[in-house]
């Protein structure tokens, strides 16, 4: 269907699709028609909507507005083609249903377009704005050069932005249907092979963040289509085809963020980095762009082996050192910046480290894998150490952008010659492929003998069996740390509890993180006098969240893994029964796991879609400004008994949810269940409620209370915080971590 339209063909067209809209296309499409260029139209592809969206676009009464509507969903892609075929403007323009433009946006484009006739498309600056949180503005490229090096490695104009020019989009065959969503990429570097591009610096559109949006809904989508054009955008730089991914994700690495890379790869990355970068400079005759890009990185790199060398950090310091060396000698930097970072990058790797670095104590910590989101104190503790030079050994390191650390032995590591040497000495002698176990302690072996470390710090009683044997050899202190689960699982699992009892007996300490994992440990037969109680510490935050001001609803905030034993249905359950009773409720689920998609189905059951978020994993940034714009934290943990692959039978039960602690430096008030060491963290009426695990009405009561009582909540948030401060300060707890060793060191006899 389409609504009627003038004789004449406006300046502009205006393309916007939408599927399932209502919450904002009406505030688009006004923003639209307010516009104060006049001679437009406004041509919306109805994607075959569901909801009240087709009522509203039928509403709408300006001759400028043009619908057309799809029988079946289509997609984003095959909508806008639609929409190209049927525009009419000299200049097409984009905008999403859920953003709003500035009312001069498209003035201030097209005069610039007009300004410079060699231009194909402009875009500009976004007013990013997610739900709960303050405006902050998107970093741009401004200038075509800027573009088009960004063009090499993601989108460059942001797409509700663009403004083009017809003949040009038309003349490179419109959007690709392949890409289902970043076809604005694609079409970004096919226009930017007619012609140039630029973005305005000032913010001319709002945009929307929020959960229904297509980059939250299919990231990981957006990443493989972005990675195929970002490859095969480098190809043709460099008069080849397609790169490969492992090149692609290393030129990003290196010339964009200034990340390091695996030690193993670090040569190969470096110098197809340096290759991209100097065919590039060629290409657009651009050596003054190329060394001001390079720049900054060069920077970074020997900035961050400073404070390396201050953390005790050395391998990282010298790898950031070589990188500094090996760009400042290119030949794309600037001669005085070139000298100045050569003989600084030089120095480092002379010096080995400040006086008295390499007399620093070593503590060797082994954990499952590092980088868990789940985790996330392994990573504090290990990146807090001051006074001990900390290598880690792991199965594994994942999130490495979120989590970077070096250096990190990896123990699961089959690309390794020597690995594969032995595996095949073994199955020559024996027959048979030798076990994953064995070669964990010969890597592990192996670590060790390298490190040489002072003390071996275990995180989690399932990983100290197989360090046992090499404190042992090399006669150096155990410490281990149990969590929660850890230690209840030998409480119901006999042939669990008799592999800890050597554990036991060579540990130096068991560090215990909560009052009910040290009753654990002494009913699985823990020598009372090794068990040490010792918190988890978070970060204090500078501000605090605004729990008793006023607004229009009150948010509840949960952290937590999705997981049994977090309880999640109970918390929906009594969420469900808050909201019955206060419209104003919304609750954020902030974690992903195993139990993402029946959390998803009963949020559906429950009729809750449109005031219970759930945001999946979530970076520590983010995490931080959920809880910031929240007002109450709740979790409603339980007991449960599991059964996992390896250990059977599994009794689970919380230690101390770091979460909850977190959440109180944030001064929020908790809402909590009598499970586990929650106890400890969340005092019934002091900072927050407790309630009976299963206890959903109680839970519900609970939440009614604190979200009709702002004075209540900012009590309970100050005493919180007051808690926070007093017990887990990152900095204060990590200081106690470095005296116990010095402790048990000086039992040792090693202090000297």
């Amino acid at each position: 269907m389409s609504k009627p339209m003038a004789d004449a063909a406006p300046t502009v067209t205006v393309l916007m699709a939408v599927h399932d809209g209502q919450d904002f296309v009406r505030e688009a499409v006004e923003s639209v028609l307010a516009q104060t260029l006049r001679d437009l139209e406004l041509l919306i592809i109805d994607d075959a909507s569901t909801d009240s969206t087709p009522e509203i676009l039928a509403s709408l009464t300006d001759p400028r507005v043009r619908i057309l509507t799809n029988s079946v969903n289509l997609g984003l892609t095959r909508s806008l083609n639609i929409g190209l075929r049927e525009a009419r403007g000299e200049f097409i323009a984009r905008l999403d249903h859920d953003d709003a433009a500035a009312p001069d946006r498209f003035e201030k484009q097209l005069a610039f377009l007009s300004e410079h006739p060699d231009c194909v498309a402009v875009g500009c600056r976004l007013e990013l704005r997610g739900e709960g949180e303050k405006s902050r503005l998107s970093p741009c490229c401004v200038d075509n050069l800027s573009i088009r090096w960004k063009l090499l490695f993601d989108t460059a104009l942001p797409h509700p932005t663009l403004t083009m020019r017809a003949s040009a989009v038309k003349a490179v065959g419109g959007y690709d249907e392949y890409f289902p969503c970043t076809m604005d990429y694609d079409l970004e570097c096919r226009l930017a092979r007619v012609g140039k591009l630029h973005n305005l610096p000032e913010p001319l559109v709002l945009y929307r963040e929020h959960p229904g949006q297509m980059s939250a809904k299919r990231k990981n989508e957006q990443q493989y289509y972005k990675m195929q054009i970002s490859c095969r955008e480098m190809g043709l730089v460099l008069g080849r085809g397609p790169v490969e991914p492992r090149l692609q994700a290393h030129a990003e690495a290196v010339l964009t963020r200034g990340q390091l890379v695996r030690p193993c790869e670090a040569r190969e990355a470096v110098t197809f980095s340096l290759r991209l970068a100097r065919r590039f400079k060629e290409l657009h005759h651009c050596p003054g762009f190329m060394s001001s890009q390079l720049e900054w990185i060069l920077k970074e790199h020997v900035k961050f082996a400073a404070l390396c060398l201050v953390r005790g950090r050395l391998g990282e310091a010298l790898m950031r050192g070589w990188m500094a060396l090996v760009l400042a000698q290119s030949g794309l930097v600037d001669k005085p910046l070139a000298r100045v970072a050569s003989a600084a990058a030089a120095r480092l790797r002379l010096s080995g480290g400040p006086r008295g670095e390499r007399h620093r104590r070593t503590v060797l910590m082994q954990t499952g894998w590092l980088g868990l989101q789940t985790e996330v104190w392994v990573y504090r503790q290990v990146t807090g150490l001051k006074r001990y030079r900390c290598h880690v050994v792991a199965y594994g390191h994942v999130n490495r952008r979120q989590f970077p650390y070096s250096p990190v032995h990896v123990l699961d590591h089959p690309k390794l010659l020597g690995h594969r040497r032995l595996q095949l000495s073994c199955a020559l002698r024996s027959l048979h492929w030798p076990s994953t176990p064995y070669m964990h302690r010969w890597r592990l072996r192996r670590t060790v003998q390298k490190v040489r470390p002072d003390i071996l710090h275990v995180q989690f009683l399932r990983n100290a069996p197989l360090a046992v044997a090499e404190a042992e050899r090399l006669g150096i202190p155990l410490l281990v740390t149990s969590h929660g689960t850890d230690v209840h699982r030998a409480r119901i699992n006999e042939q669990y509890r008799g592999e800890l009892q050597p554990v036991f007996e060579r540990a130096s300490r068991v560090i215990a993180v909560s009052d009910a994992d040290v009753a654990s440990l002494f009913s699985v037969g823990c020598p009372p006098e090794k068990v040490v109680r010792m918190d988890l510490g978070v970060p204090l935050p500078d501000s605090l969240a605004d729990v008793a001001g006023a607004s229009d609803c009150v948010r509840v905030a949960c952290v937590a893994a999705l997981r049994e034993v977090k309880g999640h249905r109970y918390l929906l359950e009594a969420f469900r029964l808050a909201r019955a009773r206060d419209e104003r409720l919304r609750l954020t689920l902030v974690g992903g796991g195993e139990l993402r998609d029946q959390v998803e189905q009963q949020v559906r059951q429950l009729g809750l879609e449109d005031c219970v978020e759930l945001t999946g994993w979530a970076e520590p940034d983010r995490v931080s400004r959920i809880l910031a714009s929240s007002h109450i934290c709740a979790q409603h943990s339980v007991r449960a008994i599991l059964r996992i692959k390896g250990f059977g039978l599994s009794w689970e039960e919380e230690g101390l949810p770091i979460s909850l602690a977190e959440a109180a430096s944030f001064g929020l008030p908790l809402v909590a269940t009598r499970s586990g060491g929650i106890p400890e963290v969340c005092r019934h009426g002091e900072n927050g409620f407790l309630v009976q695990e299963r206890d959903v009405e109680g839970m519900a009561d609970r939440i009614l209370q604190l979200a009709a009582d702002p004075g209540l909540r900012a009590r309970m948030g100050a005493a919180g915080r007051a808690l926070a401060e007093r017990d887990f300060d990152i900095e204060r707890q990590n200081a106690r971590l470095e005296s116990l060793y010095d402790e048990v060191l000086a039992e040792a006899g090693r202090m000297g």
